[in-house]
């Protein structure tokens, strides 16, 4: 049990390692201005949306652009990803979906925010967090 706990603890550590990975080429983007092809109107930023809590786990991160024709800004998927069964967050990131806006400008967070990415011992039902906290001004700690 010893070495499931490891083993687990491990997955953990990789699944946190690729959370704050990709919210920071969200952030990234986003500060850099980065604009894809498909972006016709006026860059706003780039999100990172917890779109499933349920297993396994599942998030996607977009570019948000403005629509020339008017109306809602139009979100393009550029990634989504699935986290391994064994691992959760225990909440939605609040706000949901989180977005870092375009040159800098900070993000829609009112102060912060964080993700808590978990694991679970099935044996002892203790569970194991690794927090992830995003601030209003972008920073990820």
């Amino acid at each position: 049990s010893g070495y499931r706990d490891f083993a687990r603890r491990q997955e953990q550590q990789t699944a946190k390692r690729t959370v704050v990975s990709d919210l920071r080429e969200t952030q990234k983007n986003a500060s850099t201005g980065y604009k894809p092809t498909g972006c016709t109107g006026t860059l706003v930023g780039f999100s990172f949306r917890v779109t499933s809590l349920a297993n396994p786990v599942r998030y996607e991160t977009a570019v948000v652009c403005t629509n020339p024709l008017g109306g809602a800004d139009i979100v393009t998927v550029l990634k989504t990803v699935s986290l391994t069964s064994n691992i959760f967050f225990r909440a939605n990131p609040n706000p949901n979906p989180i977005i870092f806006n375009a040159l800098g400008r900070g993000t829609n967070i009112p102060i912060s925010t964080s993700l808590s990415v978990s694991s679970t011992n099935n044996a002892s039902g203790a569970s194991f967090d690794l927090p992830v906290t995003i601030t209003r001004n972008g920073e990820i700690q």
